[in-house]
């Protein structure tokens, strides 16, 4: 992947948040609320461009067989020592 590629949706974001604010110079009448909204869709979107990039890129798994057997064997060993004399009572 390209290095400008990565950041397609900031640069998309930037160009709203330009593209808004000179159309609205143009026109002659800056509104607040046209200026928020498209800097909050900017900001938004560079948020979202920030996580995909720094997501995990390979393909390993979160848990392996060594966590898998580990969290039964606690949760086995909870049951059955803190919630097994509460069940009695029940």
């Amino acid at each position: 992947m390209k290095k400008t590629s990565k950041w397609t949706l900031t640069s998309g974001g930037i160009t709203v948040l330009v593209g808004t604010t000179l159309e609205q110079s143009i026109q002659g009448k800056l509104s607040g609320p046209g200026l928020l909204g498209s800097l909050i869709i900017t900001i938004l979107l560079f948020v979202i461009n920030i996580i995909r990039i720094r997501s995990k890129k390979d393909k390993t798994p979160e848990f392996d067989e060594r966590t898998t057997r580990n969290m039964v064997k606690f949760l086995r060993l909870f049951i059955k020592y803190l919630c097994r004399p509460f069940i009695y009572f029940v």
